[in-house]
């Protein structure tokens, strides 16, 4: 990853995200690792037949829960470019029961809204040790992501449930050049939103990342 430029306002030095993003590209990389190798151990056209998505829980070493919802498995094991989207969040530290409840609900309906969606592969959860998330969606291309964008649940998610749950979320978006078995991520871009108390719009730092030519 090169050096990045490009910021907008923010309340956190921009070496300081560049860093983080940095961290945060080795555990969406794990996380990629777990869905290719539970591909590796799915019946495929079985699992088709049973129907779409197919959610696997996966066991961690430290008992986290970590769920795998798969739309397109074939499309995953094929070697062509594919994109991502990283979602890296901390929740507020006092939370109401009836706000982590709707977050709740919200993540299921859109897990099984995303299976009309065209274009979704996959879209990983992986619960951290201080019990936030790690979320990895893999799209045929960057141009699904208006499509997520345009549903009412993430809408919802985004705009009304957002400023009331997280203290901060870091937003990466990039490609796997050559698909998931090769392994490669590269970022593109990160958003970091960091929200305040009594503000209803959280501030926003974007990083791009420059790419040296091929």
């Amino acid at each position: 990853m090169s050096e990045s430029k490009g910021v907008l306002t923010t309340c956190e030095p921009e070496s300081h995200l560049l860093s983080k993003a940095k961290l945060d590209g080795i555990l969406l990389g794990y996380i990629a690792r777990r869905l290719q190798l539970s591909l590796g151990q799915l019946e495929i056209l079985g699992a088709s037949r049973r129907g779409l998505p197919l959610v696997c829980h996966l066991q961690e070493r430290r008992g986290q829960e970590h769920r795998i919802a798969l739309y397109h498995p074939e499309a995953l094991l094929a070697q062509a470019p594919l994109a991502f989207v990283g979602f890296l969040s901390a929740r507020q530290k006092q939370l109401r029961p009836s706000i982590l409840n709707a977050i709740k609900r919200t993540d299921r309906r859109l897990v099984m809204e995303l299976a009309d969606v065209p274009g979704i592969l996959s879209y990983s959860s992986l619960e951290l040790r201080n019990g936030d998330w790690c979320n990895l969606v893999v799209l045929t291309d960057a141009s699904v992501k208006r499509y997520i964008m345009g549903s009412q649940t993430h809408q919802h998610a985004a705009y009304l449930l957002a400023q009331t749950y997280y203290a901060w979320i870091r937003l990466h978006s990039g490609v796997m050049p050559v698909g998931l078995d090769h392994m490669e991520m590269q970022l593109l871009k990160t958003k970091y939103y960091t929200f305040h108390p009594g503000q209803v719009k959280p501030s926003i730092q974007e990083l791009i990342y420059a790419w040296p030519s091929q």
